[in-house]
């Protein structure tokens, strides 16, 4: 969403569950989930790091506001961190630690 917002092109290519186990199998996820970026063939993941780039390459980020945005996404982590196993187990029927 960032990249979009930020006007940075990209190519945003959808993958199925049974694509990412594949990609999981084939070694091609260092830390075994999405999203992966690619950046000169270069893979790189992690939400939030690759959050943070799109905001630098985007301006999106400003340099004076930085630490306002990181209050406010370490705030969001703490949600995501009860909320995540609720939405695996109920809504998706699936275990967060497997997938």
């Amino acid at each position: 969403l960032a990249l979009a917002v930020g006007g940075v092109p990209f190519e945003d290519r959808r993958v199925s569950y049974a694509q990412v186990a594949a990609m999981r199998e084939a070694g091609e996820l260092a830390f075994g989930q999405v999203p992966l970026l690619e950046i000169d063939g270069v893979p790189y993941q992690q939400s939030q790091a690759l959050l943070r780039w799109a905001g630098r390459k985007s301006g999106l980020y400003p340099g004076q506001l930085q630490l306002r945005c990181d209050e406010i996404e370490e705030a969001l982590a703490d949600i995501r961190k009860v909320m995540v196993p609720q939405w695996y187990g109920h809504v998706l029927g699936r275990d967060p630690q497997t997938g």
